[in-house]
């Protein structure tokens, strides 16, 4: 299965290989559009400053940003665009992935709730990383090891 059909069909079954590619491609996805907002919006833009111009930090030490700023606008637009699509692109890989366990896509949405008390994310990564796929064709189609 090609690179485009690992990322945007939810039909089918992938390996261990396609999946943590599909996990690469997401990171890389992330990386390009973090550089992206980077290059478009001016730091001094993105940033709320004191009369010094530097910036202003949470109770954390971490600088505030300045999301009313006119300016955050080509970033919103590319990080709702890559998050849509980076989205869109798990849910693809994962589904995929866990036809090729012979389970239900529909597991994956489980496994999401679960993430916020981390269960959910050991059990993603052990299931949809470590463990082998079921040998042979099931109902999700033929076996992605013996293309």
């Amino acid at each position: 299965m090609g690179l485009g059909g690992i990322l945007f069909s939810l039909n089918g079954r992938i390996g261990r290989g396609g999946f943590w590619l599909g996990v690469l491609m997401s990171v890389l996805l992330s990386i390009v559009s973090m550089g992206l907002i980077f290059m478009l919006v001016p730091m001094d833009q993105m940033l709320v400053l004191d009369a010094n111009g530097q910036p202003v930090l949470d109770a954390l030490g971490n600088p505030q940003f300045d999301y009313g700023n006119p300016a955050m606008m080509p970033a919103f637009i590319i990080y709702g665009i890559s998050g849509l699509l980076g989205l869109w692109w798990s849910i693809a890989y994962t589904v995929k992935r866990l036809h090729d366990r012979g389970k239900s896509g529909w597991w994956y949405l489980l496994m999401i709730v679960l993430s916020f008390i981390l269960v959910g994310f050991i059990w993603w990564l052990v299931e949809c990383g470590i463990l082998e796929g079921n040998e042979g064709p099931n109902k999700y189609g033929p076996d992605p090891r013996a293309a």
